[in-house]
């Protein structure tokens, strides 16, 4: 009995720690984030010197390079790239910063990550029609014809 009392104490210990590390991951991204959000690059440096990971995911499901695109942060973005940042990697709906850009209709940001290396990706196809749509309401051929264009690069969702 009292072994089963230290091995069930010591699993408790064991996940509260596990729960508290994750726990302090998350708010380290999050300080990223916010860091990203107003390309205050130094912070940022600070910050993954320090060992957050830039391609983390904070609790609202953003990672830095979505947030940063988001905010129109092109030096944050800049930055998140030169150390390695995947500029493909999407948030926890697996949607990615070329995505934002171009529900946000911004063009500019669109062709800034475009020249990143930035492909568009739909978890679904649901998501690449409401993309359609929301852009073909901004009535901006351009970024119409450039998320077209994307669009038809992109293989089809896996089922």
């Amino acid at each position: 009995m009292k072994k089963t009392l230290i091995t069930l104490s010591l699993l408790v210990v064991s996940l509260l720690g596990l729960y508290f590390f994750y726990e302090h991951r998350i708010k380290q991204v999050e300080a990223l984030i916010d860091a990203a959000n107003i390309s205050d690059i130094d912070r940022m440096k600070t910050l993954v010197d320090s060992g957050v990971n830039p391609d983390g995911i904070a609790y609202d499901g953003l990672t830095p390079i979505v947030a940063a695109t988001q905010r129109h942060q092109y030096a944050a973005i800049d930055y998140l790239i030169s150390v390695g940042v995947d500029i493909n990697k999407g948030d926890e709906n697996h949607l990615t910063a070329l995505f934002y850009a171009a529900l946000q209709n911004d063009e500019a940001m669109y062709d800034f990550l475009l020249a990143k290396g930035a492909v568009l990706h739909f978890p679904d196809k649901l998501r690449e029609k409401y993309l359609r749509d929301v852009v073909a309401a901004s009535k901006n051929q351009s970024l119409i014809d450039k998320v077209d264009l994307q669009i038809s690069k992109e293989p089809a969702p896996k089922k």
